[in-house]
């Protein structure tokens, strides 16, 4: 092979593969390494002795070539005419994308091909039939249609001189060829130069030809392969495409030509679900073993779970998807990741402000899988199954800044996934024991609570407004049909597993420590308060109340509320209070009047009481805390209330039964021990 012939990585300006295909390319000796850059922007930190050759449009132009908008995609011979010019005196030019791996040693592929003196070396080199993607665009112009595939070829400095004027010259053809209709698309680089080659009379010549199989398995671009795949711990002298830059772009790839080709409609699963399985079985995944998978797996396992299950709804595509998911990973009742099963959220019930339930959302078929998604937070426990729902949201859904932590999980969630309660403490072995000490903060509700997190959140902890399991009372308390006659030992144990699980998801999700976390709940956990300490016997407790006149207007206002809910709603607040102190607990008492009159102080209360990790927030920010609606965007916003005002009226008859049943169903003692105004 000639020291003279040049090697083209075909790049565009953002790819977040071109430093690691440089380092790849650069190791192969005897080969001049340029770098071609489509959109505009060169490459930067390239090193020493690598040429760069940048492809901008307004210069593609003044050369006599086309640029549709997507130019950089369908030209990629536009490159081997930028290279040709800087370095014409070049044998052969190597063309590659940055996607493409030669899994082979330096220097032992390229001479293999140093004995063809063919024009163009390429895979897939040959006519094509008329159902081809590209043949409608280039048959319009007489010459029988050939094709190749263009991520990876080499060609002579001849067939180039030859192919820039061509193109030069169809440019016309082409244009008139719309005017007079119908109008098609600018010949790709596949099409063009094959068949214009072909019809020149050059050499063309499959890359495979020699009687040795290049392309490695998965050549094509529908669906990538892992770039820590197994077949690249050996060399076997073949080139693999599309190679991702890592695990994200690899899941990317995948969910992107999920959603094309589910989109073509017909049998998807026949023409996805092979594409997915060769895709699938190229990722690095190790047996199951041990407590990994259920806390996270690796980030292998977390692809192949989240490419499945947006296939496993796919119309035709179900058995085959479970049968894919049992060969990629071991059995599902294997392990410490026993029994966990996964579902595709299709809909979602409008449950406004009810608490979550397991039975909240329409679900996809069954696919049984030891890991759980990244970033999967506990939404609500099914204790008729003795099962623990995990919501798997959309990447971009950012839960920690919703007013309501439950509500935003149920508007993003992509995916459900139960855990047995007897597999919960296997599945979070770092967290759930007694030293978890998490902030709770917890109302008889508004009291300024979701206030209360914002300014909790700036002052240094991870602020979670109303994670939903906590608010599961009835059932960690045993009080639900079917928990009947159960030992209360086993129902407590199952308590503890499950609030629990239920931090734990959080602290891996946050990536934050458990005494780090404030989690503010909602009033309906209140008579779970006993179940809560017993979980938590480190945890710290901040309870908020509110002068009782002003809390019934704010909640009838609302919510609409009658006064014998409000009596009881008030009560379980005062008792489990009461009840947590009586455990020997930390506990700091707030009044919804001393926060909004003056939250510095507020917080400085706390700090001295050991509540808070560090520095407070200055005044500015507390002044934007204070001066946004912490319910923004809700139906509870001030916005919302003030556009629908309660009758004065219905307020005024709710606030006198209230005081008329307050007085008799009051904790006086506890009220009078912790100096409430209640």
């Amino acid at each position: 092979m000639s020291p003279a012939d040049v090697l083209i990585l075909r790049t565009h300006a953002a790819d977040p593969g071109r430093a690691a295909a440089v380092a790849r390319f650069l190791a192969i000796p005897d080969l001049r390494l340029v770098v071609a850059v489509a959109g505009g922007k060169g490459p930067v930190d390239l090193p020493e002795g690598v040429a760069a050759v940048a492809l901008e449009e307004a210069g593609l132009a003044a050369q006599g070539l086309a640029t549709p908008a997507d130019w950089g995609w369908r030209c990629g011979d536009y490159a081997l005419y930028a290279v040709r010019a800087a370095f014409p005196h070049a044998r052969f030019y190597w063309l590659t994308d940055s996607d493409v791996v030669i899994n082979a040693r330096p220097g032992r592929f390229f001479p293999r091909f140093a004995g063809i003196d063919a024009d163009l070396l390429a895979p897939g080199v040959g006519p094509r039939p008329a159902g081809w993607a590209h043949h409608a665009a280039m048959a319009r112009f007489g010459a029988e249609v050939w094709g190749c595939l263009f991520s990876f070829l080499r060609i002579s400095g001849p067939a180039i001189d030859h192919l820039l004027p061509a193109r030069r010259a169809l440019l016309a053809r082409w244009k008139t060829a719309n005017a007079a209709g119908p109008a098609s698309k600018w010949p790709n680089d596949e099409s063009f130069v094959a068949t214009e080659l072909k019809a020149a009379g050059m050499t063309l010549r499959d890359l495979d030809d020699g009687g040795r199989q290049v392309c490695g398995r998965g050549w094509g671009w529908h669906f990538p392969i892992h770039p820590q795949a197994p077949v690249f711990a050996r060399p076997d002298g073949r080139l693999y495409h599309p190679v991702a830059a890592d695990t994200a772009a690899f899941l990317r790839r995948i969910e992107r030509s999920l959603a094309r080709l589910a989109a073509q409609g017909g049998e998807a699963g026949g023409r996805i679900l092979p594409g997915l399985a060769r895709a699938l079985r190229t990722l690095p995944l190790a047996p199951v073993t041990g407590p990994g998978p259920a806390t996270g797996g690796s980030e292998a396992a977390e692809a192949a779970l989240a490419a499945l299950l947006p296939a496993s709804v796919l119309p035709g595509l179900g058995p085959g998807t479970a049968a894919l998911a049992r060969d990629l990973l071991p059995p599902a009742d294997a392990g410490e990741g026993a029994g966990i099963i996964h579902h595709a959220v299709t809909g979602r019930a409008p449950r406004g402000w009810r608490v979550a339930a397991a039975d909240d959302f329409t679900l996809g078929p069954p696919l049984h899988f030891p890991v759980l998604p990244r970033g999967a937070t506990a939404y609500a426990a099914d204790f008729a199954t003795r099962r623990l729902a995990l919501v798997a949201t959309a990447p971009e859904a950012r839960l920690l800044d919703a007013p309501f932590f439950y509500r935003a999980q149920r508007e993003s969630a992509r995916a459900l996934a139960f855990l047995p309660f007897d597999g919960l403490a296997a599945a979070f072995p770092a967290v759930t024991d007694d030293r978890a000490a998490p902030l709770f903060v917890m109302s008889p509700g508004r009291c300024g609570s979701t206030f209360v997190n914002a300014l909790l959140g700036a002052a240094g902890l991870v602020a979670v407004s109303e994670p939903d399991v906590f608010a599961q009372a009835a059932g960690l308390l045993g009080r639900l049909p079917g928990q009947e006659g159960r030992d209360p030992a086993a129902i407590r144990a199952d308590a503890v597993a499950v609030l629990r699980a239920t931090v734990a998801s959080l602290v891996r999700a946050t990536g934050s420590p458990p005494a780090t976390l404030a989690l503010k709940l909602r009033s309906q956990a209140n008579p779970a308060a006993a179940a809560i300490r017993a979980a938590f016997p480190a945890a710290r407790f901040l309870f908020l109340f509110r002068d009782p006149e002003p809390w019934v207007r704010s909640f009838v206002t609302a919510f609409g509320h009658d006064a014998p809910r409000l009596v009881a709603t008030l009560g379980a607040a005062v008792r489990a209070l009461a009840g947590i102190a009586d455990t020997g607990a930390p506990v700091a008492v707030l009044a919804y009047e001393e926060v909004a009159r003056d939250p510095a102080a507020a917080l400085a209360r706390l700090a001295r009481s050991g509540f808070l990790p560090g520095a407070l927030p200055d005044a500015q920010a507390l002044a934007r805390i204070a001066a946004a609606d912490a319910q923004a965007g809700t139906a509870v916003s001030r916005a919302a209330r003030a556009a629908r005002p309660a009758a004065e009226a219905a307020v005024e008859a709710t606030l006198s039964e209230f005081r008329a049943l307050w007085p008799a169903a009051r904790p006086a003692a506890a009220i009078a021990r912790f100096g409430l105004s209640c």
